[in-house]
């Protein structure tokens, strides 16, 4: 039986019979029963290791599988089996997560693999006169020795599939040995199932189509099992099945794994390329991964400049496809959905992008393995670019846990590069959204209360067992592989009341997985270690980037303030339940507590407490929501809570002493997002208050930079090379730009704000999430970094990013001009740009190619520089285009917008400089209403002051030579900033 505390401690000493408090049931039972001898006297099952489980509600269980059972039965039984399991060697999790992997990849279209659990188990529990001297046990000394003349028989076998309600038409079912358990020694001669009267003889090991033995909806199966002892056993098993549901059409797809890559007949999010990575007999692969392609302008069928998608563990959607209301991506419809945030992805294709969206299934998966398939994906996608004679560099987008797949991905591919023959990544631009780069947060104290509801079912309970699968499946969400690797802190790693043992960490994959990025370090990236060397790397947070007084962290409903936050409490006769937020360590250093009462004479006290943590629940960044927008139980805190709630006091309909449903808490704090490296936790009380303005990260400009005023700071992104030029990879942000703006939190990936609605979900409270600004800002951000209006090169050398016997070959195209050298841009370093020997760069641009001072082709390379119009894009575009190629997003450059709920107006005031670039002259004008008169200054790259004036009006026409410039205009005491090319 599992623990619920990994590493407790038992302070006792088994010969000092006086101690009386216990650390958990396991430890309870190892005392009290320490004088018998289970395998001997037993079965190997002795219902009694669960106190809980008294005789009537023993009685009652077993009664209630006689007739049918269903999916929260058969969960029921498994972890009757767990739980008095004596030689704690049948672990559920074992049993049951491949099959929740399969739920769980299920999207409608493909095949499920369920297997058909048989469980034909002989319980042994106590005659009534030992249990009854049990039950009043005075002393404190262990029970007395139980001899096989006590002992009891309960026998009931249990049969069915481990789901109920799957809206799918290929369910395959089988049984084998791994799915029949027994301890009763008899063979199954014979198994049959039926349906709808008709009988069909089910062979082990062979697999069965269950959609081709009934029509229209099924609501339960009949089975038959004939052993070797002559014995029959008859089964129902309740369900809610249907093939009557029209196979979408939406789900062609077309296998990858091989060497055929059928690129041509991908087009749209219907249509969809798969790889494999591991496949055995019995099941669906474990883990696969699907594509999608959106065509650029260049047209269908034609691969020649990729912008790669990668999802994390997915959107909050779902479509009714897995049998409970849990927020799960279940397509690649709606991680684009999800993703396309006002257009952005739209954006992406009218820029000529192909755009290529990836999933893997199933989303809970190890990194390393997801990693394994995206560099299989990047290679095919290079084939395949090569052979339709294009060398545009890859764009790489992950979300989530889709950045720390990306990450790492790139990293090996660098090294692998270096050090063998394996082909480049031939990538140039990474950009990770809301990864966990520093980690992500559960708060402890939630984990803790999954890991207990999950551990101490109350079995027998007939209201209490409708909840087994939803608390079993966020047990499988809270102890999935991609989980284990991403939390900062993880709660088998709690320590607990005593002083010797209180703290908290990682589970042990994370620190494996950390340890990755060490061993794919490489001779070229010692400059930023544990990231990619040759992709520029650029970081977007949903949180706020400031910490002053008007955003004080640490006091910010309804995240848990700085003294911790109370989320659960609840007493009983024989038992007490408490769960808190994280905030001052020294305040609160328990998360979560749970005392029993147990036999009478002994407490079991579990304590989780930590020492001197970081206090993540309530920092700024990302909050997450588990389902989709207008579902109830909106996030997992509700849904975490209400089981709790249901638990504790046993009546459904009865209210806790204390549980605060308005409670939210921070996933992705924005500094583990950037992966902040000068954060200081000692100077802040373990606080994650970090101000990203004050350390210089969010200058746009050089000038803005040289003055070190924050006031001159961007509200939305910046690039730390400006002020830190020497050092900022190794002791700021290993990003070369981060974008992170003025709310504390919005939603995890999607940028929403949150809104609590307090008589929701039957006066308990809801929280909703509302549409943002921030949105439009950050897509035009994205955009705007893949230059693929007007590309701005420097600080590159190409060439150096490949092994010195590779050719590595570049095309870069552009719909306008192509700016190369070294003060083209603020961006980046002021480096020059570099043609090596070793490369093969063409440079072609709509209108003009400036290769400025800075630029340098060595002798033995090879460049090509041309002004076409054969050019995708080149007569004009789809998309609307703002300031050298940030496409317009109306809503969220033009004019304010912000939901009803907002106080804070995003500064969106219409400033146009034009013709820009422009030559000789320019116009600026600030649109803006009342306006009457302004100022501006205008510096060159290297922070000189070249003009300063008061103008009145709204417009004015500056004269300028040759250059790159940074114009700040003052209205209303608010500085904005615009960048200048003159040619």
């Amino acid at each position: 039986m599992r623990k619920l505390l990994i590493s407790l401690l038992l302070f006792i000493s088994f010969n000092a019979y006086s101690q009386q408090t216990f650390g958990s049931r396991e430890e309870l039972n190892t005392y009290i029963f320490q004088d018998s001898d289970f395998e001997g006297v037993t079965d190997g099952f002795f219902l009694e290791l669960n106190e809980d489980f008294k005789p009537e509600l023993q009685d009652s269980f077993f009664t209630s599988i006689q007739s049918e059972v269903d999916i929260n039965k058969i969960l029921g039984y498994l972890k009757v089996m767990e739980q008095s399991n004596v030689s704690n060697d049948f672990e559920i999790d074992s049993l049951l997560f491949p099959v929740m992997d399969q739920l769980y990849a299920n999207d409608g279209v493909n095949p499920v693999r369920l297997p058909l659990l048989i469980c034909d188990i002989k319980f042994n529990h106590l005659n009534e006169n030992r249990y009854n001297e049990f039950s009043n046990w005075s002393s404190t000394n262990p029970f007395p020795e139980i001899t096989k003349s006590e002992i009891e028989i309960k026998e009931e076998i249990m049969m069915g599939f481990f789901a109920d309600s799957l809206i799918n038409n290929e369910i395959i079912f089988y049984w084998n040995d791994d799915t029949y358990i027994s301890n009763k020694n008899r063979v199954i001669d014979e198994l049959y199932i039926v349906i709808e009267g008709d009988s069909i003889l089910i062979q082990k090991g062979q697999e069965y189509k269950l959609s081709d033995y009934y029509i229209g909806t099924l609501d339960s199966l009949n089975f038959s099992i004939k052993f070797d002892d002559n014995s029959i056993e008859n089964k129902t098993n309740h369900v809610f099945l249907s093939n009557a549901r029209q196979r979408s059409s939406c789900g062609q797809q077309f296998d990858f794994t091989d060497s055929s890559r059928p690129w041509s007949s991908l087009g749209g999010l219907c249509k969809w390329g798969v790889d494999t990575l591991h496949q055995n007999l019995t099941q669906m692969p474990y883990l696969y991964m699907k594509f999608s392609v959106l065509w650029g302008c260049d047209g269908p069928e034609i691969l020649d400049k990729p912008y790669i998608i990668v999802s994390g563990w997915g959107p909050y959607t779902d479509k009714g496809i897995i049998n409970d209301n849990q927020g799960w991506p279940s397509s690649i419809q709606e991680v684009h959905d999800s993703y396309n945030q006002e257009g952005f992805i739209q954006n992406l294709v009218d820029a000529g992008f192909d755009v290529i969206i990836v999933k893997f299934t199933p989303p809970n998966q190890s990194v390393l393995n997801n990693s394994i398939l995206l560099e299989r994906l990047i290679n095919m996608v290079n084939d395949e670019k090569v052979s339709n004679g294009s060398f545009k560099e890859n764009i790489i987008s992950g979300y989530s846990a889709g950045a720390m797949c990306v990450r790492l991905t790139l990293q090996r591919m660098e090294k692998e590069h270096l050090n063998g023959s394996d082909e480049h990544h031939h990538s140039k631009l990474f950009v990770s959204f809301d990864g966990e780069h520093g980690g992500a947060n559960v708060p402890l104290g939630l984990q803790h209360s999954v890991s207990h509801l999950e551990d101490y079912q109350h079995i027998g309970n007939t209201g209490w067992i409708q909840e087994y699968y939803k608390i079993y499946a966020l047990h499988y969400i809270l102890n999935a592989p991609l989980s284990k690797e991403l939390l900062k802190y993880f709660h088998a790693e709690t320590g607990t009341s005593s002083i010797q043992t209180m703290g908290q960490g990682p589970h042990p994959k994370r620190t494996a997985y950390l340890q990755y990025h060490d061993w794919n370090n490489h001779s070229k990236n010692t400059h930023n270690p544990g990231y990619p060397a040759f992709t520029r790397n650029i970081s977007i947070s949903n949180g706020t980037s400031q910490s002053d007084i008007n955003f004080p962290v640490h006091d910010h409903y309804p995240f848990p303030t700085y003294e911790g936050k109370l989320i659960f409490d609840h007493s009983r006769s024989q038992r007490r339940w408490e769960a808190s937020f994280l905030g001052n360590s020294s305040a609160t250093p328990w998360v979560f507590k749970y005392e029993e009462k147990s036999w009478g004479q002994w407490d079991i006290e579990e304590e989780a407490r930590v020492h001197q943590p970081l206090i993540l629940d309530n920092a700024p960044g990302g909050t997450t929501f588990l389902s989709k927008v207008g579902q109830d139980d909106p996030n997992i805190t509700f849904q975490v809570l209400r089981r709790m709630e249901k638990r504790a006091t046993n009546i459904f309909t009865a209210d806790a002493d204390h549980v605060s449903y308005d409670a939210l808490y921070t996933f992705t704090p924005t500094i583990f997002t950037h992966d902040i490296r000068n954060f200081d936790p000692s100077q802040t009380g373990g606080r994650l208050d970090y101000d990203m303005k004050e350390q210089g990260l969010m200058y746009q400009s050089l000038a803005d930079a040289n003055t070190q005023n924050i006031q001159f700071s961007s509200s939305y992104y910046g690039y730390p090379h400006l002020a830190h030029p020497q050092d900022h990879y190794t002791n700021y942000t290993p990003f070369d730009a981060v974008f992170a703006w003025d709310k504390v939190n919005t939603v995890h990936i999607q940028s929403g704000e949150v809104d609590f609605e307090p008589n929701g979900n039957n006066g308990r409270g809801k929280w909703n999430q509302l549409y943002s600004p921030i949105r439009g800002i950050i897509k035009n951000f994205i955009v705007e970094e893949t230059d693929f209006f007007n590309a701005f090169i420097q600080n590159k050398k190409y060439g150096w990013n490949a092994r010195s016997n590779y050719i590595y070959k570049a095309d870069i195209v552009v719909r306008n001009k192509i700016f190369a050298g070294k003060d083209v841009t603020e961006r980046t370093d002021f480096k020059p740009v570099e043609i090596q020997q070793n490369s093969d760069v063409t440079f072609t641009a709509c209108k003009e190619i400036l290769l400025n001072p800075g630029f340098h082709v060595q002798n033995g390379a090879h460049f090509h520089a041309s002004v076409s119009n054969d050019v995708c894009g080149c007569l004009g575009s789809n998309m609307g285009v703002n300031e050298g190629g940030r496409t317009r997003d109306e809503s969220a450059i033009s004019k304010e917008v912000f939901s009803p709920n907002s106080r804070k107006i995003v500064d969106l005031t219409d400033i146009r400089i034009y013709p820009n670039p422009g030559r000789g002259s320019v116009k600026l004008e600030v649109h803006e209403e009342d306006i009457q008169e302004f100022s501006y200054l205008v510096y060159d790259l290297r922070g000189k002051k070249i003009l300063q004036y008061n103008v009145k009006g709204n417009k004015t026409t500056l004269e300028l030579p040759k250059g790159v410039y940074i114009v700040k205009i003052k209205t209303n005491n608010q500085w904005h900033t615009r960048k200048l090319i003159m040619y």
